[in-house]
């Protein structure tokens, strides 16, 4: 029974393994249906409609908050674990953030960054930016039909104070 259950698990560790990678070079369409797209689904769907579809990718719905009506998944984002924020405005248009799970020392929270902002500027094409600092950087891909930002930023964003960073995604069909 133990020799089984070993061969299981050892069967299915690559396929886990393979399932995961996927998603760290899959290749996505900045655009789907003439709008900006995130992971391949359009802006264009509901906030509903858009955690379908994440969680259909493999995503876990964290919560739903009912005053604001935003949408929080928890999943791997281009390998890294990740909290998704859906966040609809009062016309129904839905932006999509992505923080990573847990803030991380400088040096660890610049490959991360690095890491999206590899892979935004291969989705989405080169951008500018519009802050570079060694603490705090902030990188924008405009196109005709929304805006990416990949950013960078001290978790006491206040004070700048914490020996911790976050990094960020954000997907928008709002034009800056």
């Amino acid at each position: 029974m133990k020799k089984q259950l070993f061969l299981l698990v050892m069967t299915l560790l690559p396929l886990m393994a393979s399932a995961q990678a996927g998603q760290a070079t899959e290749k996505y369409e900045p655009v789907v249906n003439g709008h900006i797209a995130f992971l391949g689904i359009p802006l264009s769907e509901t906030a509903n409609g858009m955690k379908s579809k994440l969680v259909a990718k493999g995503f876990k719905v964290e919560r739903v908050d009912r005053e604001t009506n935003y949408i929080y998944l928890l999943g791997n984002v281009y390998g890294v674990p990740s909290q998704i924020e859906i966040s609809p405005d009062y016309q129904g248009k839905i932006t999509v953030r992505v923080y990573i799970k847990k803030s991380a020392r400088l040096p660890q929270a610049k490959k991360t960054y690095n890491l999206f902002l590899s892979k935004m500027t291969e989705t989405y094409g080169s951008g500018k930016y519009e802050t570079n600092d060694d603490g705090w950087k902030k990188y924008q891909i405009d196109r005709s039909n929304g805006t990416v930002f990949v950013e960078l930023f001290n978790e006491d964003e206040m004070d700048g104070a914490s020996d911790f960073y976050l990094v960020a995604i954000c997907v928008t069909e709002k034009t800056y």
